[in-house]
């Protein structure tokens, strides 16, 4: 599940089953999304936001954690 905006914590914007990412895998997930992203061409984005970030990050954790239903 995607959710926004935090709270307390940018980790408990991603969760699956009702627990937050933790902040190891989000920091990984971070790093794999921001440097995939920053890639000169084809995947340019100038100003990355937030939002965009998050949302693509909470996609490449569930597909890695195999999820049967994103929200």
């Amino acid at each position: 599940m995607l959710t926004g905006p935090h709270l307390l914590s940018c980790t408990e914007r991603i969760q699956i089953n009702g627990s937050s990412i933790s902040e190891e895998a989000f920091a990984e997930t971070f790093s794999r999304v921001f440097n995939s992203v920053s890639q000169e061409p084809p995947l340019s984005l100038r100003g990355h936001r937030m939002a965009q970030l998050v949302a693509l990050m909470a996609v490449d954790y569930a597909v890695s954690q195999s999820v049967d239903f994103f929200v």
